[in-house]
């Protein structure tokens, strides 16, 4: 999924979030600052400044560290005609992680029918 942005002025990050029962998505717009053989420099619109290496590009990031009170969250930047290819991305990447979860569930589960607790 990897491709260079080819000199466009704007990066959309596309952030799925999954609270509970509900999936949302974010696009936020990124002004592109820098490009070099290696990175980008983007802005949001609040300023804030990142560095995102083109081999990142169009890749879906998982940003949750650790499972918490049902939520779950992926994200990715991409140019504006790949954002509904990285929605789907992003819906795959969480189904993995459910699944991730429930797999080591079941197998913490299974300690409890091994000892008389």
């Amino acid at each position: 999924m990897n491709t260079s942005v080819n000199n466009k002025s704007i990066l959309f990050q596309v952030i799925g979030e999954l609270t509970r029962d509900e999936l949302q998505f974010q696009i936020c717009e990124w002004k592109l600052l820098i490009e070099t053989k290696r990175y980008l420099e983007v802005k949001a619109t609040n300023g804030m400044v990142k560095r995102i290496y083109k081999e990142k590009i169009n890749v879906v990031i998982g940003d949750t560290k650790y499972y918490a009170d049902g939520h779950l969250s992926c994200s990715a930047f991409c140019r504006e005609e790949d954002i509904s290819t990285i929605k789907k991305a992003i819906v795959k990447q969480l189904k993995h992680q459910i699944a991730a979860f429930m797999t080591d569930l079941t197998i913490n589960q299974s300690a409890f029918s091994k000892n008389d607790y």
